[in-house]
């Protein structure tokens, strides 16, 4: 096949099975034709599932919006239950600070990590805050994980 490369130079080309087994010839080894590599699996539903369960049940035990949890509004009736899904996402998932500061509204991961220690703090010396985060883990069904980064942290 004769193509041309313009201004009068005329470039030769070949279908691509024709180089390939041209170049076989000459090969020392044998040439072996290999499948396109496949797309990237999307992550397993279980991966996700938990951050969007959680966020569901901490709305419907404080009686807001989900959307209202995720939104930038910082009014004290959203912060408490933003941050107790916060604290729930990171104790019982294996999110990075990073991935659980993009499932609530694309927070940063220092947010998330303040969330986290006031809770953490806050279920110490309050009874009624623990019970409704064990409430809301059960209502997502989610159980607590071994996130070793999780538990290396200390609340100051």
């Amino acid at each position: 096949m004769f193509r041309y490369a313009g201004a009068g130079r005329k470039r030769v080309t070949a279908p691509a099975s024709v180089r390939v087994y041209g170049t076989a010839s000459f090969a020392p080894e044998p040439v072996i034709a290999l499948p396109l590599p496949l797309p990237p699996l999307p992550p397993p539903a279980s991966a996700i599932a938990p951050t969007k369960c959680i966020i569901l049940a901490c709305a419907a035990h404080y009686g807001i919006k989900p959307l209202d949890i995720i939104s930038v509004r910082r009014t004290a009736d959203v912060v408490l239950p933003r941050q107790v899904g916060m604290y729930l996402t990171r104790e019982c998932t294996k999110r990075s600070w990073h991935e659980i500061g993009k499932s609530f509204g694309g927070r940063d991961h220092t947010t998330i990590l303040y969330g986290w220690r006031k809770i953490s703090r806050l279920i110490e010396s309050d009874e009624g805050l623990r019970a409704d985060i064990e409430a809301i883990r059960q209502a997502a069904g989610v159980e607590r994980t071994a996130n070793p980064a999780a538990t290396a942290e200390k609340a100051p």
